[in-house]
């Protein structure tokens, strides 16, 4: 019984990272103007996805949605791979308004 509960544990987090992996590549062959990520995944968290997204992307806008406070939001925002931070407790209009804005504002070429 304890090794099926060993084999479900690898099999789920295959799953999970196959699934991570094809949303990545997805969005390399989309193109994606915007990507919201939860920042905490499992395997692959949303700081480390939204730096290989950054590079792959290079010209899409990345939101990451966090249950944390606004210290940990400062530190995320410091790896400078998130165009926005946001609490996923201040609700879906919060996030619109923020899609919204990024969407509408393009950033200026260096």
């Amino acid at each position: 019984m304890r090794r099926g509960a060993l084999d479900d544990n690898a099999a789920v987090s295959a799953a999970i990272r196959n699934y991570i992996v094809e949303a990545i590549e997805k969005a390399t062959e989309l193109q994606c103007d915007l990507i919201v990520l939860d920042l905490l995944m499992p395997l692959l968290n949303g700081v480390e996805a939204a730096s290989i997204i950054r590079r792959m992307v290079p010209g899409a806008k990345i939101v990451g949605m966090t249950m944390f406070g606004d210290e940990f939001e400062r530190a995320v925002l410091a790896s400078r791979d998130f165009d926005a931070v946001l609490s996923k407790s201040d609700g879906l209009a919060k996030l619109a308004e923020a899609v919204t804005s990024l969407l509408d504002h393009p950033a200026e070429s260096t």
